[in-house]
């Protein structure tokens, strides 16, 4: 316990101080070079990296050879830490945005990143809000961009909760696949309301993609289910029962 209390306080900590302001602009600038954001999404990928690393964060990635590298997908993950997202940007294989809350963009160096990036920021106070953030998401996709949706919709406490069709609903109006991605592993390396990154174990497990062509609307839910079902059986945890 000491052991790890020294690392977070004379290692991480003050090696993250100097990790976020610069990747913050670094990616800013990258992202102002290449108006796609591909580079500023390598920078941010290049910092997660970093960052796992200096934390003692090991990280085991399966499944990267499922995801499609020439056409762009919704990625349907669980999420049970902030720490999930720079998880993600180490783990997953292609350039990818994610559905972000918009208080996020206040935060310094990285608020700039996700502007600048083209991440989409979740409006969800207003249904004209929830149109706009789902045009948003759908712009990145016919953009050739992949997207990541944290399908509980939020952080879960405990066990897995129900998926929203948000996924869903995007991956069939933009014709592309699902690819559900289970994490694990997560939720001690940065519990909720912590600020420092433990040492830690976190899995990322990729599974088949669920194609969406000849599926319409009306497929959300069963769409949404099956989604669920795949991240539960990545994560070893049943399902959701059904409302």
């Amino acid at each position: 316990m000491v052991r790890r209390f020294l690392r977070i306080a004379l290692i991480t900590d003050p090696v993250a101080a100097v990790l976020v302001p610069l990747m913050g602009i670094t990616s800013g600038v990258a992202d102002l070079l290449d108006r796609r954001g591909h580079w500023g999404h390598w920078v941010a990928a290049f910092w997660s990296r970093a960052l796992l690393r200096v934390a003692g964060v090991e990280l085991e990635i399966s499944g990267a050879e499922k995801v499609p590298r020439r056409r762009p997908v919704v990625f349907a993950a669980n999420h049970r830490s902030m720490i999930d997202i720079p998880v993600l940007m180490s783990a997953l294989p292609v350039s990818h945005r994610y559905l972000a809350k918009r208080s996020l963009v206040w935060m310094p160096f990285i608020g700039w990143h996700l502007v600048l990036g083209g991440h989409v920021l979740v409006h969800r106070a207003t249904k004209a809000g929830a149109v706009k953030t789902f045009s948003a998401a759908l712009e990145r996709l016919k953009e050739g961009v992949s997207v990541v949706v944290f399908a509980e919709g939020g952080r879960s406490a405990g066990r897995l909760r129900s998926f929203k069709q948000g996924a869903a609903r995007l991956a069939l109006r933009a014709g592309v696949p699902v690819v559900p991605v289970g994490i694990t592993g997560s939720a001690p390396v940065l519990p909720k309301g912590s600020c420092h990154v433990r040492p830690g174990h976190i899995r990322v497990r990729m599974g088949e993609p669920i194609e969406t062509q000849g599926m319409t609307k009306a497929d959300a839910e069963p769409l949404t289910r099956r989604m669920e079902a795949a991240v539960a059986a990545l994560i070893a945890e049943p399902a959701p029962e059904a409302a």
